[in-house]
């Protein structure tokens, strides 16, 4: 018989307080050591400190690593690297969008792997498991929370390329609406009206037939 299968490595949390289950899958994956991972615009916002104070219910030791830019750089996943094997952390949480996503990936394969992360393009360079990562996106969709890629920069040779591993993936995401509150209206509006077209046929499975789920979707989107 034939049959259609999907499959996701990535546990998605959703809900207006889901954060507060973040030290719960911590200590599922029993971590002592967190290092989080974004930039200095989401710190900006507030939004860190949102985070921050529900991981701090726990015990844990908690560094922050907010050097991430735009289009990030194998230097800059190489410093959040050392930082993560300095402080022996064993649990990587990226809050931000694609950028500080896809630096946690390189981070939780570097600093579990060793060298440089410019060591791992392509599928399945390295050896040993990456440090579980976890995602609180703050966009309306990156992409990068749930897939197994990260897009990387080298500025010495002028070539961005992929580190790509199965077991790259976020391991659990947060996702929250409270992740959007402090950002500008101008910011996240465009964002937002990204998702519309791909919710018309949950508002209107009657307009559009492609799609015959239940009116029951229809409040949630």
């Amino acid at each position: 018989m034939a049959f259609k299968k999907f499959a996701m490595g990535t546990s998605v949390l959703m809900g207006e307080n889901v954060c507060e289950q973040i030290v719960v899958q911590a200590d599922l994956f029993g971590a002592k050591n967190i290092l989080l991972v974004t930039d200095r615009g989401i710190v900006g916002a507030g939004i860190v400190d949102n985070v921050l104070k529900h991981i701090e219910a726990g015990k844990y030791n908690v560094n922050v690593f907010d050097e991430v830019l735009p289009d990030p750089s194998v230097k800059v996943v190489d410093n959040g690297a050392a930082l993560a094997v300095e402080k022996q952390c064993d649990l990587i949480i990226a809050i931000g969008g694609g950028s500080p996503i896809d630096v946690g990936k390189g981070i939780a394969v570097v600093a579990a792997n060793g060298g440089s992360c410019a060591d791992y393009d392509g599928l399945d360079k390295y050896s040993k498991q990456p440090i579980p990562l976890f995602a609180v996106p703050t966009t309306c969709g990156t992409g990068s929370e749930v897939t197994f890629g990260a897009v990387l920069s080298n500025t010495d040779t002028n070539y961005k390329f992929i580190l790509y591993g199965h077991n790259c993936a976020p391991r659990v995401l947060f996702w929250t609406p409270h992740c959007f509150w402090g950002f500008p209206q101008k910011s996240w509006c465009p964002r937002a009206w990204m998702l519309l077209p791909m919710r018309w046929n949950r508002i209107f499975p009657r307009v559009l037939p492609c799609n015959p789920s239940p009116w029951r979707w229809r409040p949630s989107a």
